[in-house]
């Protein structure tokens, strides 16, 4: 594999992390009131035509049969897990626990894609990779939930709180403001989402690589996996009759939506390119500095609405060290 190739794989993968993380800190704010459901159909569905744009303006639409059924069944499986399982998964851990708290569970994702990849890709990882991969994984916990299951928190500022009722016999020309929604952490579900979202986003990249593995087709591959996805969750929401979530968006989660629906299919776009042209050990654990990227994004976004802490710093430093050696082994 060409040495430029393998330099351009770390940096994919942090494009990647930062995209990701965009994604989850608008998707918190849109899940404060709306469902993890309405979330993945909207960007599911609306990720499709994005998709088949890129595919067409890139001329990889034209060139698909020049892909084998073998690779086109692979990224139909890769799809499913993505953005069936990974994407819901994530959502919801993200709706129980938050951006910020969920984050370190994403690490999981890694851990499942590096071991895949050594068991079935035949990957090789030296020891000084070895003690890179497990800082980029491990710099995420410093982050870890802090306080108890059922912390509650607002994104409401003091200007928000309403007003009080006037004294009696009083009235008031006042309208108390609208009131914002209460977060409550849940945190056993959050737990048990962020497993599956682990697995599901942590098997993709099985797919991925060895369906794209030096083909230059990975926008097509993008195309391929959405429209996978929004098969399967349309038959299943179909059947769970859940598809009137997508019409009832409201005016204030809109703008959310259509924001994470492009981050994510950037954040998607550059995985698989990375993926097609690197190592599976060399571009997954720098993803996971998506939680440190969070952090960033959460606190111009989601500020009143997530916490920080001196583990936030401790966490950059330690995921820096990890990919400037893991990059340096490239």
């Amino acid at each position: 594999m060409a040495r430029k190739a393998i330099m351009l794989g770390p940096l994919l993968g942090l494009l990647s992390a930062a995209s990701f993380a965009l994604n989850v800190t608008v998707i918190r704010r849109a899940v404060l009131r709306a469902s993890a459901s309405q979330a993945t159909i909207v960007t599911v569905f609306a990720g499709v035509p994005i998709a088949l744009i890129m595919a067409a303006a890139t001329g990889q639409l034209f060139r698909i049969s020049s892909l084998s059924g073998t690779s086109i069944l692979l990224l139909i499986g890769g799809g499913i897990s993505q953005f069936v399982i990974g994407r819901y998964g994530n959502y919801r851990s993200i709706q129980c626990l938050g951006a910020t708290a969920s984050a370190p569970l994403r690490s999981l994702a890694a851990v499942f894609s590096v071991a895949l990849a050594i068991i079935f890709l035949d990957e090789q990882v030296n020891f000084l990779m070895g003690v890179a991969i497990t800082l980029l994984i491990i710099s995420p916990l410093f982050t870890l939930q802090i306080g108890g299951g059922s912390r509650k928190s607002s994104i409401a500022t003091s200007a928000d709180t309403p007003l009080p009722p006037p004294p009696s016999g009083g009235s008031s020309s006042e309208t108390p403001p609208k009131k914002h929604p209460v977060f409550v952490r849940k945190q056993a579900e959050g737990y048990l989402w962020g497993l599956v979202m682990g697995v599901g986003y942590g098997t993709t990249v099985l797919f991925i690589r060895a369906a794209l593995k030096d083909s230059g087709m990975a926008i097509a591959g993008v195309l391929i996996a959405y429209v996978a996805g929004a098969v399967v969750l349309f038959i299943i929401f179909a059947a769970t009759k859940q598809l009137a979530d997508a019409k009832g968006v409201t005016r204030e989660a809109a703008p959310w939506y259509m924001l994470a629906t492009v981050s994510i299919l950037l954040a998607h776009t550059f995985r698989f390119i990375g993926f097609s042209i690197a190592p599976v050990t060399l571009i997954a654990p720098f993803q996971e500095i998506s939680a440190l990227f969070v952090m960033f994004f959460s606190y111009f976004i989601n500020r009143r609405a997530e916490v920080f802490g001196s583990r936030v710093f401790l966490a950059i430093i330690v995921a820096i060290s990890g990919a400037a050696l893991l990059a340096s082994q490239a």
